[in-house]
């Protein structure tokens, strides 16, 4: 509104930013205002005030842990309950609703978002306040919700929508601990076993799982087995260039005195448990393809099958060409979401047609700055979406993403293609793209500061 050209609708959508009289909840992205399709992108594409309501399945995120009668503090303090993202997608829980059958009710309200992603959990507190309620680390604080009744429930929906819900029964098939955390076993993190009382249990008095004040609990971590068996039930991230050299981490339970760590058979160049849930790992060379993970504890080993995936450049791509688009250049805080980065792409027969090109998959990507994510290790890589405003587009087509970034420094980012499914990547530069070869001198300059 101050007269300058375009300030008035800066993403061009022709919907006014609030500012100046619009009704554009975010003038600063163009897929997000009222006449918008809501598309499943963790953000309010539609500005009617919720996220992605519609197209989160049942199931997506559950509720896996249950504090409802502490002892190191009184229950109007030291409540809380932990959901987890059991999806492939990332999921905003801002916009949620969370009730029982029966007077309690809250409806999640944070506009900056409670973003978690696959395989991460989110913890709700009745006390935010680390020195009051245990010493529990909450990323949402709650009102007019109890969980110490003996019978009770915790139901998650979106827009009258059910994605999950927990109801125990004082003892009688769930158990009823003080002081412990009511957990569900980490081999049952699906929101039908979720549902049984044998699949949950007290957290195990052991001294990795008490809590500052006491208490015992396992907020925001995966659980352990209630039997205390190995479990792995994840990898992050869980893709790495063939040359391997990666850092990955492996997530499930019991892995203190683990013995080895092996990938598709072959040992990890090294490995080191973190703590009982967490193993860090460093990959084993692979030709791309989806290899098994397996951790042993002396004689007795579990396996993730095809839980880590080697990835390699095209040797000769059907992607004809493509191009990291723009911006050449972006500058964020650490945690904040950069401008989208858009990424275009050809392929004869494929890109011509109206609508998303079939079988191709656009990501873009973030490492060390300067550095060759075809053969440098450490980088990380997005999903695009596929963008259904490209006015000059002609017969390629365009993915676009954010990227977001914890940690201060400079970074270089780049977008790539796949047709075959993700295992073989084309790698994109800035202009002209492909037409001049990959040059990682030419790649997109990340700043977080």
């Amino acid at each position: 509104c101050s007269g300058q050209a375009n300030d008035k609708d800066v993403d061009g959508d022709t919907y006014l930013d609030p500012a100046c009289g619009g009704d554009d909840c975010d003038d600063l992205d163009p897929l997000v205002n009222p006449g918008a399709d809501e598309i499943q992108d963790t953000k309010d594409n539609d500005c009617n005030g919720l996220v992605d309501e519609g197209l989160i399945p049942a199931g997506a995120v559950i509720v896996t842990e249950i504090m409802k009668d502490p002892l190191a503090v009184v229950d109007a303090d030291g409540e809380w309950f932990e959901i987890t993202n059991v999806w492939v997608n990332p999921v905003n829980l801002h916009s949620f609703d969370v009730d029982d059958l029966g007077s309690n009710s809250f409806g999640v309200n944070q506009p900056g978002g409670i973003v978690i992603a696959p395989g991460e959990s989110a913890v709700f507190c009745i006390n935010g306040v680390f020195g009051d309620n245990g010493g529990v680390e909450c990323d949402y604080d709650f009102d007019n919700f109890q969980l110490g009744n003996a019978d009770d429930e915790i139901i998650l929906s979106l827009d009258s929508f059910e994605i999950d819900r927990v109801a125990y029964d004082g003892g009688a098939t769930f158990p009823d601990p003080v002081g412990e955390s009511m957990i569900v076993d980490l081999n049952a993190y699906n929101a039908t076993d979720n549902d049984v009382g044998g699949n949950w249990c007290a957290t195990p008095h052991n001294a990795a799982y008490q809590l500052p004040d006491g208490d015992y609990g396992t907020p925001g971590e995966f659980n352990p087995t209630c039997s205390g068996n190995l479990a792995v039930v994840d990898v992050v991230p869980d893709n790495g260039i063939e040359s391997g050299g990666e850092t990955i981490t492996i997530i499930g339970a019991g892995f203190t005195g683990t013995t080895a760590v092996q990938i598709g058979g072959l040992d990890c160049q090294a490995f080191s448990v973190l703590t009982d849930s967490r193993i860090s790992c460093t990959t084993p060379a692979q030709a791309p393809g989806n290899y098994d993970v397996s951790v042993t504890k002396g004689v007795v080993s579990e396996t993730l099958v095809s839980g880590y995936r080697y990835t390699g450049e095209a040797g000769s791509p059907a992607i004809g060409w493509c191009i990291l688009q723009h911006p050449p250049t972006a500058t964020t805080p650490p945690d904040v979401p950069t401008p989208l980065i858009f990424g275009r792409v050809y392929s004869a027969g494929v890109t011509e047609p109206a609508g998303p090109p079939v079988g191709i998959i656009g990501q873009v990507g973030y490492g060390m700055s300067g550095s060759d994510p075809r053969t440098v290790p450490g980088w990380l890589w997005f999903n695009g979406t596929w963008n259904p405003s490209c006015p000059d587009c002609g017969n390629d087509d365009e993915f676009m993403e954010t990227l977001t970034v914890s940690t201060t420094g400079s970074y270089s980012y780049a977008f790539r293609f796949s047709e075959d499914g993700g295992y073989y990547f084309v790698f994109c530069d800035l202009s002209p793209g492909t037409a001049d070869g990959f040059s990682s001198a030419n790649l997109g300059d990340l700043t977080i500061e």
